[in-house]
């Protein structure tokens, strides 16, 4: 079996060491990663922290003070078997827009900059649920126009905010929270409309299994916000080596539940 996969931060793993591609932020031990050695398969990761769904299917993505990426499509070879897209946050300025929420008044000045040498308007309305589905379907087409058999995963966020997240153990308002998870659910209606009457599409919906696994858990699958001064973890809010460990097993349980393996 051939894997390949695309997508953002959320698949790519940044900070979780050891790290494959600096420039792409791109982890050994991300899902993709986990799921190929599960499934003894031969694995290529095209995955760039930072890329929305056009960076996926037809847009140059630029990387700040690192090497610019032809659209991840174009890395699909025609014998891929299976294809994992993990993508659609950044379009909507998700992680983005809760990292600000609990930014320093530095850093709330320094991130539309970087935002811009990356390619990212950060004052472009975000696209709507509509606008989403026909950018994940983009993806699809690509892909099978390059590997016509495939069979194609689009695999969720996992929630950063479980159902008991609050003031009380978040460094989040109440209705920022509430506002953070509207995103999230235009991500998820987005993803399931996208899959529906493509028979050699697939999602796999974290939402419901994540939900007690939020930053404000006992077990968190996602970091918080905060830093590391000196590395060694996962990104701030994006999924651990314990999150990248369950995600990669509810893709395989998914791909057994379809046959696929």
């Amino acid at each position: 079996m051939h894997l390949v996969s695309l997508g953002s931060s959320f698949a790519a793993g940044p900070g979780l060491a050891p790290i494959t591609n600096t420039s792409a932020k791109r982890s050994s031990i991300n899902y993709p990663s986990l799921l190929a050695k599960s499934l003894g398969a031969r694995h290529t990761d095209l995955s760039v922290s930072g890329a929305t769904l056009l960076n996926l299917s037809s847009t140059r993505q630029k990387v700040f003070l690192g090497e610019e990426f032809l659209p991840q499509v174009e890395g699909v070879p025609e014998d891929a078997d299976v294809v994992t897209i993990t993508g659609g946050g950044n379009d909507l300025g998700y992680i983005g827009k809760v990292m600000m929420a609990n930014a320093s008044s530095i850093t709330k000045l320094l991130g539309p900059v970087i935002a811009w040498a990356m390619g990212h308007d950060l004052s472009a309305p975000p696209p709507d649920e509509a606008e989403m589905v026909r950018r994940f379907q983009a993806v699809y087409d690509e892909i099978h126009a390059r590997a016509p058999q495939a069979q194609i995963l689009l695999v969720g966020y996992p929630a950063l905010f479980g159902g008991l997240a609050d003031e009380t153990n978040t460094p989040y308002t109440s209705s920022q929270i509430e506002s953070f998870r509207g995103i999230a659910a235009v991500l998820e209606k987005a993803s399931v409309e996208s899959v529906r009457d493509r028979p050699r599409v697939h999602y796999v919906s974290l939402a419901k299994v994540s939900e007690t696994h939020g930053m404000e858990s006992d077990d968190p699958w996602v970091s918080g916000p905060e830093f590391s001064l000196f590395g060694g973890g996962p990104a701030p809010l994006h999924p651990t080596a314990r999150g990248m460990q369950e995600i990669a097993r509810h893709v395989e349980e998914k791909m057994k539940q379809l046959g696929i393996v």
